[in-house]
């Protein structure tokens, strides 16, 4: 199914965001990519939604044999990884690892997880995680769990913690099939 999704991100709010980027978030073994082995099908449409620039965890999941697009903005956007077509069409799952945390504002927040939310088949799910540092927005986890709620038709939050003593929380949401 095609679909376009108006987004708009200043140049600000992509440049800071894009600042952010790493080539491996999470360590060797970033929990993300875990969850969405363990809960999608290798025939599921999935969108990395802020692959960054390296595009890492969307080709470890490619090589585990799962449908996985790479999509992301601004200086990140590197031809041939990211499908400049990804926002035009629908998932099954869509995942933001380290998005969240890094929208400069509530504003741009809730650009981000209404697109995220408008990207999913009826019955797909998001699935992104919370790390404590940085919160550029400085929402609290529950204030980002109300703002999930919002989008989508049920939220289920896991508390995580890194080798390091990071703490972040993982959202796993469901989006409620149309009956």
């Amino acid at each position: 199914m095609k679909r376009h999704v108006n987004v708009s991100y200043t140049e600000d709010e992509m440049r800071e965001a894009n600042m952010t980027c790493r080539i491996q978030v999470g360590g060797s073994r970033p929990i993300i990519p875990r969850i969405i082995a363990s809960m999608a099908k290798p025939a599921d449409a999935i969108l990395d939604f802020g692959a960054g620039r390296y595009g890492a965890q969307a080709d470890g999941l490619r090589g585990l044999g799962f449908n996985v697009i790479a999509h992301d903005f601004g200086a990140n956007v590197v031809p041939g990884l990211h499908d400049p077509d990804a926002l035009e069409r629908t998932y099954d799952v869509v995942y933001a690892s380290n998005v969240l945390n890094v929208q400069t504002s509530v504003a741009m927040l809730r650009k981000t997880l209404t697109v995220a939310a408008s990207l999913l088949n009826d019955g797909g799910r998001f699935i992104a995680n919370y790390p404590d540092k940085p919160r550029k927005a400085g929402l609290s986890n529950d204030a980002m769990r109300e703002e999930l709620q919002r989008r989508f038709g049920s939220v289920v939050e896991l508390s995580r913690a890194d080798r390091l003593g990071y703490a972040y929380q993982v959202f796993v949401c469901a989006n409620p099939s149309e009956d």
